[in-house]
């Protein structure tokens, strides 16, 4: 069949569209576009990534602007060297501050003689050494700082997760009663709380119970003798952070979309399922860092119960400053113990969190 019945002469083969690599060209062979010339690109412009002829291919990529990636990269090394800079100019200052106040003052500063008040060895013949070295009244202090915190944090978790349901539920007992308690612990000082809890509350049952059954388990509890203050600081701690604690449950749960519950009901599950199932799995990964800073809130709060004569870090501190007269000595050892722990939870935080994510 001929192609002039149609109206048209011989077929012509396509054009040729082989690059011409040799000239670093690429060219664009869309359908009514001439080749070299690329779509939104006008007539003897070189399309962007595209070197014009002529020219070669080297220095048609020193054209090409760098990635996107490789500028930010080098932005990102000047911003370190600049933060890193900064951040030593700052250490340096404080530094020089710290060194001339303490010229200043004339501060005699003995180190060696806090030793035995951190740990010190007991002078008998024979055993290991580790079973020999017994810890001072600053260890003991920061022992005891640690199980009131635990104690607290474990009250707190539990009593702020029941007012924060009471506070997400729907009915307006469980909402007047969550609220009632938020606002009342929220807005106490905790100072006036321990005095309260101390001296009319706990004072009236603790006293009365005998409290040796506790030194059969020394590492979560301190001495029998200590037990009456030490309830009073646990009660005390635990519900003041546990109204915190209870505001940071109610923001969780309601972070979660209520397309979640919706889609809960729909496939024939009840609230309770609803929420335990489906609600909470998602708002512990929101709630996760703000109840790590209330722990490390916690912690710094338990040196408050000293006021009640409980042997925690800050109350054996002041033991030691009457003692022995070292006073920066003492504060600033304590400074680094609490610091230590805080910056233990912080760490046990972050590492929960990156497992979670």
């Amino acid at each position: 069949m001929s192609a002039k019945k149609y109206g048209g002469g011989p077929i012509k083969p396509p054009p040729n569209t082989t690059p011409d690599i040799s000239r670093g060209i690429l060219p664009d062979i869309s359908p009514g576009i001439s080749p070299g010339i690329s779509r939104g690109t006008s007539p003897g412009i070189p399309p962007q990534g595209i070197a014009p002829q002529g020219i070669a291919q080297g220095e048609a990529q020193a054209a090409i602007p760098p990635p996107r990636r490789a500028r930010r990269a080098s932005g990102y090394k000047a911003r370190l060297v600049f933060d890193l800079a900064l951040f030593t100019g700052l250490a340096v200052l404080a530094a020089a501050v710290f060194y001339q106040a303490s010229g200043k003052t004339s501060y005699n500063w003995q180190w060696e003689r806090l030793a035995p008040y951190l740990a010190r060895l007991v002078p008998e013949d024979g055993g290991h050494f580790w079973q020999r070295l017994t810890p001072g009244l600053l260890l003991r202090g920061f022992a005891v700082t640690i199980q009131i915190s635990f104690w607290s944090f474990l009250l707190a978790s539990l009593f702020g997760f029941i007012l924060g349901l009471c506070r997400f539920c729907r009915r307006p007992f469980g909402r007047l009663f969550g609220g009632t308690c938020v606002t009342l612990l929220r807005n106490v000082p905790p100072l006036i709380l321990v005095f309260i809890i101390h001296y009319f509350i706990n004072a009236q049952v603790a006293y009365s119970i005998d409290w040796g059954w506790v030194s059969l388990l020394p590492p979560l509890f301190p001495v029998p003798s200590q037990m009456p203050v030490f309830t009073s600081a646990v009660l005390a701690l635990g519900l003041y952070e546990g109204a915190y604690v209870a505001e940071i449950v109610r923001a969780g749960l309601e972070s979660v979309p209520k397309t979640q519950w919706e889609a809960g009901l729909a496939l024939g599950l009840s609230s309770r399922a609803c929420l335990f199932k489906i609600v909470l799995p998602q708002a512990r990964r929101m709630m996760l860092p703000p109840l790590v800073s209330q722990t490390v809130s916690l912690v710094k709060d338990s040196s408050i119960v000293s006021i009640i004569a409980v042997q925690e870090l800050t109350q054996e501190g002041m033991d030691v400053i009457t003692a022995s007269g070292l006073v920066f000595e003492v504060w600033l050892t304590v400074t680094a113990l609490y610091l230590l722990l805080c910056l233990a939870i912080s760490g046990v935080g972050r590492l929960l969190a990156r497992n979670r994510n």
